[in-house]
C-alpha cells in the first residue's frame, strides 16, 4: 500500500468542496504538489478554499449532469485530466414532508445519490482512453464525518 505522502497522482478534482473533509483533503493534496480543482454550488465559499490552497475554483451544481460533465471538461482543460476525484456533494431539504418543495427535494437527491454515477461515468470514459483515475469516497457527512453542511 502506498503511503499518502507518496501518492503517484498529479491532478485532483473535489466535487462538493466545503470546509470539512473536502477542505482537509484539498490542503493535503496541494501540500504534496498535486494540482487541485475544487467545485461546489456556492462560488463565494468555494473561492475562499481555492485561495487558501492555491486551487482552481469551478462552481458547479452536482445535481445537474450537464454541469458535472462540463466540470470534468473544464478541469481537464485547465489543470489536466483529474486523476483523483473526491465526490463529497450532497443536498438536504429540511422541513415537514407536507411543506417540502418537490423540486428542491429532486435537486438534493440528484446531488446526493445520482451525482456519483455521473462521476463514475467520467471514470469509465477516462479508463477507456487509457487514463489512470482514482475515485475516492463520497458523502462522508452522511456517515457522521466532516464539517459544516454545504
Amino acid at each position: 500500500m502506498t503511503a499518502f505522502s507518496e501518492i503517484p497522482y498529479e491532478t485532483a478534482l473535489i466535487v462538493g468542496a466545503g470546509p470539512g473533509i473536502s477542505a482537509s483533503f484539498a490542503r493535503a493534496l496541494a501540500s504534496r504538489g498535486i494540482k487541485v480543482a475544487v467545485s461546489a454550488r456556492d462560488p463565494d465559499r468555494l473561492q475562499t478554499l481555492a485561495s487558501e490552497v492555491g486551487a482552481l475554483a469551478l462552481p458547479a451544481d452536482a445535481s445537474d449532469p450537464v454541469a458535472v460533465r462540463d466540470l470534468f471538461v473544464q478541469t481537464e482543460a485547465r489543470i489536466g485530466v483529474p486523476e483523483i476525484v473526491l465526490y463529497n456533494a450532497s443536498g438536504r431539504v429540511r422541513g415537514s414532508i407536507v411543506d417540502l418543495d418537490p423540486e428542491a427535494v429532486r435537486r438534493a437527491v440528484n446531488a446526493s445519490i445520482q451525482g456519483a454515477p455521473f462521476d463514475a461515468g467520467q471514470e469509465a470514459r477516462a479508463r477507456a482512453a487509457g487514463w489512470s483515475f482514482l475515485l475516492v469516497f463520497r458523502n462522508l457527512r452522511d456517515h457522521g464525518f466532516g464539517g459544516e453542511e454545504q
